[in-house]
């Protein structure tokens, strides 16, 4: 028996939903020929972009598990792409985050 990860994009949940990108993943293992056990979601992880004067960020709103490492990221330097990466001058390098 082997444990592996799958990761999903914001493209796929976007156009599938949380549940059918899901059942998309399955379906995708399920064609290559793997035998399915014990599923489960190791994590999840979301970013909110907010443009307004008015918005402050309160992390005591936030509810997640007690073991969950819930922390908050700045960054006002840089754009980033979709993975993280920063974009500077058409030219993609790794953001530290």
């Amino acid at each position: 028996m082997w444990n592996f990860f799958v990761s999903a994009r914001a493209a796929g949940l976007l156009s599938r939903s949380y549940e059918g990108m899901k059942q998309h993943i399955v379906d995708c293992l399920t064609d290559m020929g793997a035998t399915l056990g014990a599923v489960s979601v190791n994590r999840l992880d979301y970013a909110i972009d907010i443009a307004t004067p008015e918005f402050a960020l309160d992390m005591t709103k936030f509810i997640a598990p007690r073991k969950a490492k819930v922390g908050c990221h700045f960054s006002t330097s840089y754009d980033l792409d979709d993975d993280g990466d920063t974009i500077r001058n058409k030219n993609l390098t790794r953001s530290a985050v």
